[in-house]
């Protein structure tokens, strides 16, 4: 799913909890989504920000496309 800024921005933020060589930052420096950067946490408090960023982004999606709707 496409992201916008602000919600790459918070997944950067919530990564950032973890080491530089951890296999997530790796993955999301591959462009991965966060639903694969969620597989790849252990820490519950990291997956579930990433988990609450996937969600905003598809609720946004959702609206984007209804609002476009005739």
């Amino acid at each position: 799913m496409r992201l916008a800024p602000q919600e790459q921005q918070a997944i950067h933020k919530a990564l950032a909890a973890l080491p530089p060589n951890h296999p997530a930052r790796i993955a999301l420096q591959k462009d991965a989504d966060p639903v694969v950067l969620m597989q790849l946490v252990e820490q519950d408090d990291v997956a579930q920000a990433l988990q609450d960023i996937w969600f905003d982004a598809y609720r946004r999606r959702l609206v984007s496309t209804q609002i476009r709707k005739p």
